[in-house]
């Protein structure tokens, strides 16, 4: 099983680990808790990929990605954040990715300032089809609305005032 390096921030502290590439993020996480001496009751984490630029789910496993830096969060860290401040400047989306005859369905967790571009970028990449020579072109439609010109796919998920839990459909088409 082959192994990789990557760079690994757990509440604001830095550090590289080797790992296997079929480690999963709970199994990450099972770790941060064990070398950080942290209660078994804390369940209010966050793994944040840096090339993805998404939040990723507790049972994904972490794929070799070239200058990945996984940013974890543990609610000890998050129960600094003042009460009345804003609560996130993140929002959850669910995604359903066509691509042929196959269909994925996942959620993921954006940065309200991340635009629609940046997501499409993001769905290539967590279909592992970014690193292609002609990488695929997404689609993508919310709400039953298309999303693919140049103005569109600029704006951020603030501007375009898309909410928790909204619904996006991408569909992958080869242009070759």
């Amino acid at each position: 099983m082959a192994s990789k390096t990557i760079r690994l921030i757990v509440d604001g502290c830095e550090q590289q680990i080797i790992f296997e590439q079929s480690t999963t993020v709970k199994e990450l996480l099972e770790f941060v808790k064990y070398i950080k001496d942290l209660s078994s009751r804390n369940e209010n984490w966050t793994c944040f990929s840096s090339v993805q630029n998404r939040f990723m789910s507790r049972d994904e496993q972490i794929n070799q990605q070239q200058n990945e830096i996984l940013i974890i969060e543990t609610n000890s860290q998050s129960a600094k954040i003042d009460n009345n401040q804003e609560e996130s400047n993140y929002i959850f989306l669910n995604i359903m990715v066509r691509n042929g005859n196959n269909t994925e369905e996942f959620q993921a967790n954006y940065d309200i300032q991340t635009s629609l571009d940046e997501i499409a970028q993001s769905i290539l990449t967590h279909c592992q089809l970014s690193q292609n020579k002609n990488p695929p072109f997404v689609s993508l439609q919310i709400q039953h609305q298309t999303y693919n010109d140049v103005i569109k796919r600029s704006k951020s998920l603030a501007q375009l005032q898309i909410k928790n839990y909204t619904n996006i459909e991408a569909i992958i088409t080869n242009l070759d």
